[in-house]
């Protein structure tokens, strides 16, 4: 956008206090290097979509519950809804978040995102292609 290239100019024109925040920004970045891959075939085997695909996406309604545990792994049971009472493992990076898609895809989002922008500010190739590695290893 034309507010990124815009703070790009001024970071390298010397501006301290876009300075002050691309500095913040890398050291993020330089944390984001170490950090990652992560991938929807992470995910335990028995804990898939309804697809029976392991490499769909998969994340739980958080609000509803299956009638039994044998139940859950049928995707014609009916589930009812337990208001304010979370399934287990949909809370993000709660205790058995593991077993699903969303804390995973969370974290490649944000230390993605991180590493993008440090790229688009510093031109430093590794954050690309770290970048990159993500998104190719997530699919």
């Amino acid at each position: 956008s034309s507010a990124l290239k815009r703070d790009r100019r001024l970071y390298e024109e010397g501006n301290a206090s876009v300075k002050n925040i691309v500095d913040k920004l890398i050291i993020l970045a330089n944390k984001a290097l170490t950090c990652g891959p992560w991938s929807v075939m992470d995910k335990p085997d028995d804990s898939v979509a309804a697809s029976g695909d392991k490499h769909d996406y998969f994340h739980l309604s958080p609000y509803y519950w299956p009638p039994s545990k044998e139940a859950a792994k049928n995707p014609n049971s009916v589930w009812k809804r337990r208001d304010g009472k979370r399934y287990p493992g949909t809370s993000m990076h709660g205790p058995g978040s593991n077993n699903f898609d969303r804390s995973r895809l969370s974290d490649m989002q944000y230390n993605t995102t991180i590493l993008s922008l440090a790229f688009f500010m510093t031109g430093k190739d590794e954050y690309a292609q770290v970048a990159a590695r993500n998104i190719r290893t997530w699919f």
